[in-house]
């Protein structure tokens, strides 16, 4: 994480700030941010990352924003909330539909299943980097996120019902990762003022995602 995350963005600018580019998009995560937050989470949330991955991305902002101003290199950054969707590997909605599609009695869920989450389907996801990088004010961060919070026994039973599963059992591991959030989502307010615009439902989403998977 620290040498793709720290030195990958180093050698990127040192690269370009001897050149006329018009922006560099950093991508970023929610994790970067103090779970003391308020929700919704935005752009004025205080850091204070509990994770060494989320340690490497903080790291990478504030580089960016030391060469933007030391060099007058233009710059974004977009901070991904949860993305999901056909290809995607890892993280939670593609490890429920996996554990279903190979276990259709029942469903191991990580803790107590009642965290918030806030999820955003690839293709808006997508959009949303592309309109930072033309759209997006010089030297801003943008919350590139759904903005609709969802639990994620309330997603688990959507995916159930979507894979047109009955009688599941639900087992809780009742157990959490060290430096996990118990609840996020984010303030989509300011990415919407430079014209974005979610497309994709989360249960058209879901039904694309399952259906990807249910051909792999």
């Amino acid at each position: 994480c620290f040498n793709v995350n720290i030195n990958g963005t180093l050698n990127l600018l040192e690269f370009l700030r001897k050149k006329k580019i018009i922006s560099f998009n950093l991508i970023s995560s929610v994790g970067v941010l103090s779970k003391s937050n308020s929700l919704p989470i935005s752009e004025k949330a205080l850091y204070g990352p509990t994770t060494p991955y989320a340690a490497s991305k903080m790291s990478a902002e504030s580089i960016l924003q030391a060469y933007g101003d030391c060099y007058n290199l233009p710059y974004h950054i977009t901070r991904l909330f949860n993305v999901y969707g056909p290809g995607k590997y890892g993280l939670v909605i593609s490890d429920l539909i996996k554990k279903l599609i190979l276990n259709q009695n029942e469903l191991e869920i990580h803790g107590d299943g009642e965290q918030i989450r806030d999820f955003l389907f690839i293709d808006d996801v997508v959009k949303g980097i592309e309109l930072v990088s033309l759209k997006g004010l010089n030297k801003n961060i943008y919350h590139l996120a759904s903005g609709k919070p969802i639990s994620i026994n309330k997603l688990a039973s959507s995916i159930i019902q979507y894979l047109g599963l009955k009688d599941v059992k639900i087992i809780h591991t009742n157990t959490h990762f060290n430096g996990e959030f118990k609840r996020w989502y984010g303030d989509n307010t300011k990415l919407k003022k430079i014209g974005f615009k979610s497309t994709t439902s989360l249960k058209a989403g879901l039904i694309k995602t399952i259906d990807w998977f249910k051909n792999k």
